[in-house]
Parts: structure tokens; C-alpha cells; sequence
């Protein structure tokens, strides 16, 4: 049976006689190597004037908001809100650093059992009376329920500082927003002391995860909710002190007064604080050192993550724009170390 025959390899000396057609530079230039490129308008083509044959392209983009309204200005991501600011304006930071300069109390002593219990049993009791209120201002009695989510920030604020004065002895958690949550001195400090804990924790999470039920059931506001309520709203809550009238209009508000944000500045200060909370119960920065439970860091994570999806969602809601960088801070301390 005879084999097909296999063709022979020609030689180099072979393919040179072979003439190969070129293509010319207008030819090249007329040449649409990427159909897919629709927005032309957005690249300029500019020549390599560095002697090169023939001339290379290259593509620089047009960094132009009007242009690419879809691309964020660099001003967003820098810091709008002063989160180290007080949560009430009637709050002295400077006072409170110098009745605490000594820092985190490591002389904190733990509650005894009479104690524990009647601790309990008044968060416990607190906790209902804020849900009854918030029922209530949900159609049922508007009279005794929230007016705003001010008024709701607030009332968890003075559970949190409750709480965490049982922790650590600290009686105001805008100080704890002073310390640098990655200085291990900190952590030494409380080596050789008692432990506070016997539950703490959890009213802790339960707060961070009921807040979330709250948030978009009230109007999340930039500017002071100007009514009569001197005790929530107002005062201006800016961070700066004040002494401008407590009862404020808005027919009074002119641009000479100091910027306020209302329900938004107060709920990106109760997360700071929150999530310095969590940083330093999940490192051991609490008296005896004590740190919170794997189960409970799991739970943690679930909830810092929702928060930081709903967030958005609720400033787009309240047509609120902005504030990329607050919010890309959003228990960033907690998921750095839970996960």
C-alpha cells in the first residue's frame, strides 16, 4: 500500500524568494483594531514625538467631570465630618480629656451580683422603653414616640455610655474616640487587672444590631432638626462650641452660622464609637484583658457588613450625597480584626 507523500520543509533560502505584500501607513492608520471601543470621545490619540518610525499611539484619558460625570471627584473621599467632635454640643471635650488624662481606668472594678442583676434588669427595661417608643411613633401615640432619629441616636448613646462605664469606668464614650487603638501600651495597661465582664457584650451587639431596624423608619437628615426640644435637637450638635441660641428657627439659620448635620452627623459618630468598642473587646484593650467570643466576632461581622450596605441605600433614599469616606469607615476597625 503506498503512503501518502509528505511535502518537503522548504529553507530559508527558499522563503526569501517568496515576495511578502507590506501595508502601507495609511493603510495601518485606517485600520480598526478595536471595534468594542464606542466611547471615542473619551481617549485622545496622540503621536510619540521621540524619533520613533513609524509613530506609536498611545491613549490619555481625559480626567474631565464634565466630560465623565461618573467618575467621583477626590474631594469625596476625604473627610466631611469630625467624628472626635462631640455627640451633644454641650459637651466639653477638652473638661472630659482632663478628668480622664490618665487614660483607660485599669482600676475598673467589676459590679457584684446585687449589682449585676439590677444592671440587667434596667438595660433590659431601657431596651423595651425605646421599642414601646418607637411603636409608638408609628402611629399608635406619635405624642409619646420619636419625633426623629436624633432623638432615638441619643437615647442608645446613653445605654452605650451606661454600659461601657460598667466595662472600663469610663463614663462618657466620646473619649474613648482620643485613644490610638493600635498602641500596644494599651493592651499592657490592663495586664494584672480584674476583669470587668459578665456579659456586657451582648447589650453591646444587640444594640449595633437593633440600630439597624431603626435607620430607615426615620428621616436620615444633614441640617439640625430645628424644634423645641432643647435636650436633643435644639442645640447644634457640630463639634464646635457654641453659644448661639438653643431655640434657633430656620428663618433665623443664615450662612454665617456654624454647619450642622443633624441625625447624620450623630449616627456617624454612635458607629465610631461602637466600632472602637468592638475594636477593643476583640483585642483584649478591657480591663483583665478579656475578649469577646469567636461566635460573638462572627455575629459582629454580619452586623457591621449590613450596616454598611444599608448606609448608602438610605442616603440615596434621602437624597444625601457625599460623605464617601465616613462611610467607607464604617466599622473598619471591627472587619479589620474580626475577619
Amino acid at each position: 500500500m503506498s503512503s501518502i507523500p509528505t511535502p518537503t520543509t522548504p529553507t530559508a533560502h527558499d522563503a526569501g524568494e517568496h515576495e511578502i505584500n507590506e501595508i502601507n501607513e495609511d493603510e495601518l492608520l485606517q485600520l480598526d483594531l478595536n471595534p468594542d471601543l464606542d466611547d471615542v470621545e473619551d481617549v485622545i490619540m496622540e503621536e510619540d514625538n521621540e524619533g520613533s518610525v513609524p509613530p506609536t499611539l498611545k491613549r490619555t484619558f481625559i480626567d474631565n467631570e464634565k466630560q465623565n460625570p461618573e467618575f467621583d471627584d477626590l474631594e469625596d473621599f476625604k473627610p466631611v465630618l469630625d467624628i472626635r467632635s462631640p455627640f451633644e454640643s454641650h459637651v466639653d471635650l477638652p473638661q472630659l480629656s482632663r478628668t480622664q488624662e490618665n487614660g483607660p481606668n485599669s482600676n475598673a472594678r467589676r459590679l457584684s451580683l446585687s449589682q449585676q442583676s439590677k444592671f440587667v434588669s434596667y438595660i433590659d427595661e431601657r431596651l423595651l422603653q425605646i421599642q414601646r417608643k418607637f411603636v409608638q411613633s408609628r402611629g399608635l401615640n406619635k405624642e409619646q414616640g420619636y419625633e426623629s432619629l436624633s432623638q432615638v441616636l441619643l437615647d442608645f448613646k446613653k445605654l452605650i455610655d451606661l454600659i461601657w462605664y460598667s466595662v472600663d469606668g469610663v463614663s462618657n464614650t466620646d473619649a474613648i474616640l482620643q485613644l490610638n487603638l493600635d498602641d500596644t501600651a494599651l493592651y499592657q495597661k490592663y495586664q494584672g487587672s480584674e476583669s470587668t465582664d459578665f456579659g456586657q457584650s451582648y447589650y453591646l451587639i444587640r444594640i449595633s444590631d437593633d440600630l439597624l431596624d431603626y435607620l430607615d423608619k426615620f428621616p436620615l437628615t444633614e441640617q439640625d432638626e430645628f424644634d423645641d426640644d432643647n435636650e436633643t435637637n435644639g442645640r447644634f450638635d457640630n463639634g464646635f462650641s457654641s453659644n448661639i441660641g438653643q431655640s434657633m428657627k430656620p428663618e433665623t439659620f443664615n450662612a454665617d452660622s456654624p454647619r450642622t448635620h443633624g441625625s447624620l452627623r450623630k449616627l456617624f459618630k454612635l458607629l465610631s464609637i461602637l466600632d472602637f468598642i468592638f475594636a477593643r473587646l476583640i483585642d483584649g484593650k478591657v480591663p483583665g484583658n478579656f475578649r469577646i467570643s469567636g461566635t460573638e466576632i462572627v455575629r459582629l461581622i454580619g452586623i457591621a457588613e449590613r450596616t454598611r450596605i444599608l448606609l448608602p441605600k438610605l442616603m440615596e433614599k434621602n437624597d444625601i450625597h457625599g460623605y464617601h469616606y465616613e462611610i467607607s469607615r464604617v466599622y473598619q476597625e471591627t472587619l479589620e480584626r474580626g475577619t
